[in-house]
């Protein structure tokens, strides 16, 4: 079965030095579930430290929502990192577009849900980070996704 290169259990356990070794140049991050939660209108100063710290690393970063166009601006209009939201992933043509000047071997994805990240980043065959689900998450589909992506990758509380 198709996995994510990774599984960690948050975006705060990422390492800048990590994503270095790696040859990483570009990350790109969910918004929802992954740094903020379902459905915020602001992100917690310990995700954007994060943020922070893997930018001043010299890896440079950008987020790609399939969160609406006004939330995902209002999250990150005070921030320096580069929002996009509406990215319909998984399907991979928008996200393409915005990694186009990256060579795909140093670019990550790193989201939380296997059926629009993982899938996206497999379809440009780019590595991933899969993270468990950070903060309160909404609606009886994402639970029934939920239910499916423990079948496929394994359950969260068990990840390094």
């Amino acid at each position: 079965m198709f996995q994510p290169t990774y599984k960690i259990k948050s975006v705060l356990d990422l390492s800048a030095e990590n994503l270095i070794n790696q040859n990483i140049k570009l990350a790109v991050f969910d918004a929802d579930c992954t740094l903020i939660s379902d459905k915020a209108f602001f992100i917690e100063e310990k995700m954007l430290d994060k943020l922070k710290e893997i930018e001043r690393s010299g890896i440079k970063i950008i987020i790609a929502s399939n969160g609406k166009i006004h939330r995902i601006n209002k999250v990150f209009k005070n921030h320096p990192v580069k929002a996009y939201p509406m990215c319909l992933k998984p399907l991979p043509w928008k996200l393409a577009a915005i990694i186009k000047n990256y060579d795909r071997k140093q670019v990550v994805l790193i989201g939380d849900q296997y059926f629009t990240d993982i899938l996206c980043a497999l379809f440009l065959g780019i590595r991933s980070y899969m993270v468990a689900p950070y903060g309160e998450q909404k609606g009886s589909f994402l639970k029934i996704k939920r239910f499916l992506e423990k079948h496929i990758v394994g359950d969260y509380t068990k990840w390094e």
